[in-house]
């Protein structure tokens, strides 16, 4: 079992960003109290929060017989036999899969995609 997860880079980015908010909320509310101001910077905290369990959660995990597409709100399973193709196109990494689902767009680990691109083809080559 291989496990793809979100480069470290782009968790820092994303920690940063929810530590810039938290004390802009903070300074806010210290200063102006509850304003709409402040409000709109509590809604931003929260969506920084959001942000951050996403990135430390969101994770490609290769398994035996299946690939499994990890993230904040769903999880997705696909069996390694209806998976045809895997392209790396325009920023992104897609799956082709047999029946109802089509192209599956992978999320953006922050890594090279060429390179995930290349991890999944190899899986499949193992079967």
């Amino acid at each position: 079992m291989k496990c793809i997860r979100i480069a470290t880079w782009y968790k820092t980015s994303v920690v940063v960003a929810a530590a810039f908010f938290l004390g802009l909320a903070g300074t806010l509310f210290h200063t102006q109290g509850f304003s709409w101001l402040t409000l709109v910077s509590f809604l931003f905290l929260i969506g920084a929060i959001m942000a951050v369990y996403e990135v430390f959660s969101a994770r490609v995990v290769l398994g035996d017989n299946s690939l499994d597409i990890v993230s904040l709100l769903s999880k997705r399973s696909f069996d390694r036999s209806r998976i045809t193709t895997v392209k790396a196109e325009g920023g992104c990494v897609f799956i082709k899969v047999e029946g109802d689902d089509g192209w599956v767009k992978l999320p953006d680990m922050g890594r090279g995609n060429l390179g995930v691109s290349n991890t999944i083809r190899a899986w499949l080559k193992t079967a």
